[in-house]
């Protein structure tokens, strides 16, 4: 089983865009500096969200822990499975 990385992502992306929408310093900077500190902050959420999933391969608790919360994607397959054979069937 793996973590379901697309709902880690997901979650991490919007974190980050919250935080970023509360930062009240970010409003006195002007539109492409707000943009680079955007694309910065994107670009660090992919590095974290990619290190967690690395780690979570070489450790099993983390990979347990984040299942947990996102779910595995073999769960997410068999759904995905389960859903095509039942359209198939209609």
């Amino acid at each position: 089983m793996s973590v379901d990385a697309e709902a880690l992502r997901r979650h991490a992306a919007v974190v980050s865009a919250e935080q970023l929408a509360r930062a009240s310093r970010l409003r006195a900077l002007g539109p492409d500096e707000q943009d680079a500190v955007s694309e910065l902050a994107r670009t660090l959420t992919e590095g974290i969200v990619r290190c967690l999933l690395e780690e979570a391969e070489r450790n099993a608790a983390l990979a347990e822990v984040l299942r947990g919360i996102y779910g595995d994607t073999s769960h997410e397959q068999r759904q995905r499975g389960a859903s095509t054979l039942a359209g198939a069937h209609s």
